[in-house]
This record gives C-alpha cells, structure tokens and sequence, in this order.
C-alpha cells in the first residue's frame, strides 16, 4: 500500500510484514529543502503509523552534497526516529564507497543512542529478510 507519493519521494508499507520501504531519491544541493521536507515525511509516517520495521534503499541514488550537509540529513534521519517506535532499520547500501564511509562513521558515533538495530545490505532480499526474522 502506498502510504505517500509526489513524484520525488514513495514510502510503500506492506502490512502483513509491518515494513516500510522507502527508495533513497537523488539528493544535490539545490534539492536540499525538499529533501529535509522528505525525511521529514518519512519520519511522521513512521511515527503515526506505528511502523517497526523500515527498509531504505540508497542502491541506486545519486548524492551531491557537502558532507557536513549529508551528515545533517543523517542526523535528521536517523535521531527523528528516536522517538518512534521503530525496531530495525535495513539499509542497502549503494556503490559509493566514501558514502557508505561517511555514514559507517556516523552509525559508529551514533551507536548507544539509538533505540533501534541498523544493518547494511547489499541487496534487498537479504535486508527484507532481516527486518522480517525474529
């Protein structure tokens, strides 16, 4: 079921397994309020619909932005959802290898303040697996 779409964000939930999933849309700098305005979408779904497992696939977006604003959509993100009742987050990682660096460090800092399990994929069957075993 499709819980919100606008042609630049879609946060598709299939309630039988209480996953959200939610495809990473390209993020440049000029896009940057909408992309604050998105996470922020995903966010109040998450909470109001009391969802407790969530699936972000970033395998096939694009990011051009400074780190120090990448690290601020991180923060939104991740620490948004600290007062939901979110279990797990599945994460399918994408092919840029100082992105995926940049967010290993911040899942590092962030580790303990988190109230949910984070875990990296590389494809997203193993992910949904994840986020639907026990």
């Amino acid at each position: 079921m499709i819980l919100h779409e606008d042609g630049f964000l879609k946060l598709e939930y299939d309630a039988n397994t209480d996953v959200l999933s939610v495809p990473c849309p390209d993020i440049q700098e000029f896009e940057l309020l909408h992309i604050h305005k998105a996470l922020s979408i995903v966010v109040d779904v998450l909470t109001s619909y009391d969802i407790k497992r969530f699936l972000f696939d970033s395998s096939k977006s694009r990011i051009d932005v400074n780190g120090a604003a990448f690290n601020q959509l991180l923060h939104q993100l991740t620490l948004g959802l600290v007062n939901s009742r979110l279990q797990k987050l599945a994460r399918v990682v994408s092919a840029d290898a100082e992105r995926e660096q940049s967010i290993a460090q911040f899942l590092i800092q962030a580790k303990g303040q988190l109230p949910y399990e984070v875990q990296n994929f590389s494809n997203k069957a193993v992910a949904l697996h994840w986020l639907t075993s026990k």
